[in-house]
């Protein structure tokens, strides 16, 4: 990655394009999340990444509740459970009062 520099810089243009533009980088989360593309067409180790993602539990949730089967999906309800659980613990441990 290191010997083409090349890389490098398509990146840093492709993130600092998505800084630029309000709201960019929300899509790379609904890109990530199953919203645009479905989980299973992206790369193997992305879509590991993804299916642990909030977005992604989100968007099942979000299509088990409109299918016509109204069937609970708790699967990702408890996903998000534990990533609301976590990231409020993590905000109570690292909160620093001034």
């Amino acid at each position: 990655m290191f010997a083409k520099p090349e890389i490098m810089y398509i990146t840093g243009g492709i993130l600092g394009g998505m800084g630029l533009i309000p709201g960019m980088p929300n899509l790379v989360f609904l890109l990530l999340g199953g919203f645009i593309l479905p989980l299973d067409r992206l790369p193997g180790p992305i879509d590991l990444v993804a299916h642990a993602l909030p977005a992604a539990a989100l968007t099942d949730a979000t299509r088990s509740a409109l299918s016509a089967s109204n069937q609970a999906a708790p699967g990702p309800l408890a996903l998000l459970a534990v990533w609301a659980l976590v990231t409020m613990g993590a905000a109570a441990f690292t909160f620093r009062p001034e």
